[in-house]
């Protein structure tokens, strides 16, 4: 595992104790911080997913919408 908590298994990540053994707290913040910011580049380098095999499964802006009207009622 490197500093930046890349794991051997591709969009596994770790950070704090499991990375590293116990540490202080501030340690464990900024090992932290940094980790999630590779994490965010390694998810923003994916490719956006195509359209949708299932139709007529909900997603997450379909169910903000319905959300949304349901409020308004």
């Amino acid at each position: 595992m490197d500093e930046d908590g890349h794991t051997s298994r591709p969009g596994v990540f770790a950070a704090g104790d499991i990375a590293h053994g116990a540490r202080t707290v501030v340690e464990a913040v900024a090992a932290g911080k940094r980790v999630a910011e590779s994490m965010h580049a390694y998810m923003q380098s994916l490719p956006l997913p195509q359209t949708s095999d299932y139709p007529d499964v909900p997603t997450a802006e379909t169910i903000s919408a319905s959300a949304q009207a349901e409020q308004l009622l």
